[in-house]
């Protein structure tokens, strides 16, 4: 339901209340009309809806003012929560990648007179299972599997 304000029979009164409205269609450039309607968003909020010196449906400066002020607000506040979310799940994914890293070597294990990495590339070696020979596929044998036979009958 609109409300509306009488309009002054004093033409110079009606020019300077003229330039305290904000018309919706302006108001429409810089805030999105609510879902509900500018009517009843701004009924529900007590902002009264007066028609401007040429009729068009306005709003006083100073509730756009506030209206700006509170979107601005809004804005804020769910770019807040965003980059909130977005920090956890960054917090999390670093978690998750750092439980993915190998535990590493502590110095003191280290030898004298061999480098970190000698060292981790001969316990890799002993962990490493060994290569198979095509041949040893082939047959389905392990390389310990093998039994060599002289022929002595063959001269």
């Amino acid at each position: 339901m609109l409300r509306t304000v009488t309009r002054p029979e004093d033409p110079v009164s009606a020019m300077a209340d003229a330039s305290e409205l904000v018309p919706l269609s302006v108001l429409s450039l810089d805030l999105a009309e609510p879902a509900t309607g500018w009517a009843a968003d701004l009924g529900a909020r007590g902002i009264a809806i007066v028609p401007d010196d040429i009729g068009r449906a306005a709003v006083s400066r100073d509730d756009a003012r506030r209206l700006i002020a509170d979107r601005r607000d809004e804005a804020r506040a769910a770019e807040a929560r965003q980059r909130e979310a977005t920090e956890r799940m960054d917090a999390e994914f670093e978690a998750r990648r750092q439980a993915q890293l190998p535990p590493g070597l502590a110095a003191d294990r280290v030898p004298e007179g061999m480098t970190a990495a000698e060292f981790m590339m001969a316990l890799g070696r002993d962990k490493a299972p060994r290569r198979i020979s095509p041949m040893e596929e082939f047959l389905g044998r392990g390389p310990a599997e093998f039994e060599y036979h002289l022929d002595d009958d063959a001269s």
